[in-house]
């Protein structure tokens, strides 16, 4: 079961905008596009797993992230489509999502992220490296 994603709802116009932030980031990053976007659409600012409010998990998959994604649209709205934005790793959850649940998004917006295998090449491995070597007690 995927695990239950942290939304803040921006209302607004008959659109539906749903964003998906990338890797350490947050909901909230788009918390200002939201409310610019006001007058056109409704905004659900998503917290995917393991960042902001949401909660941590054991694995990284973009298939259940893409699980928990749908299950939090479905919750703000039961039915109909979404326009589905996603920055890098949120990039690469909205083309899952796409993929998945095709009959979910309406249109799709990727920036900064590619659909290839990133494996090893990530800026921020060094980065996850050095943090998890930091003495915190």
């Amino acid at each position: 079961m995927a695990p239950t994603l942290t939304t803040h709802l921006v209302e607004g116009g008959d659109e539906r905008v749903v964003f998906l932030h990338g890797l350490m980031g947050q909901g909230r990053n788009f918390r200002t596009v939201a409310k610019d976007l006001d007058d056109y659409a409704s905004s659900l600012l998503v917290d995917l797993p393991n960042h902001g409010g949401s909660p941590h998990t054991e694995t990284f998959d973009y298939v259940e992230m893409a699980e928990a994604v749908r299950d939090a649209i479905r919750e703000v709205w039961p039915e109909g489509t979404v326009n589905l934005v996603g920055h890098s790793m949120g990039g690469k959850v909205a083309m899952a999502v796409a993929l998945l649940f095709g009959d979910l998004v309406d249109r799709l917006v990727v920036v900064d992220i590619s659909p290839v295998n990133t494996e090893n090449s990530s800026e921020f491995t060094h980065l996850l490296g050095s943090m998890k070597e930091l003495d915190l007690s």
